[in-house]
């Protein structure tokens, strides 16, 4: 293990990048509804969580997602 590798989630700049990475993923699995995965990379284990790629695909599934809107402030006048 490496310095500081149990505390890299820690690190606010860490979680906000890998915070707009899934975000993207949504944004991109939104676009896509039609896209899948192979099955053989779908049931691949994703040790040491006891799941599955597949268990992990859909956000709502775990228990959050993004807003569906975006709001654009205006500047200036």
């Amino acid at each position: 293990m490496g310095i500081g590798h149990g505390f890299a989630a820690y690190d606010p700049i860490f979680f906000a990048h890998h915070a707009m990475v899934d975000r993207l993923w949504r944004l991109w699995q939104l676009r896509h509804p039609t896209a899948v995965l192979p099955d053989n990379l779908l049931n691949e284990a994703l040790p040491p969580f006891n799941i599955t790629v597949r268990q992990t695909l859909s956000v709502p599934t775990l228990g959050y997602d993004y807003a569906s809107f975006s709001s654009r402030a205006q500047v200036g006048g």
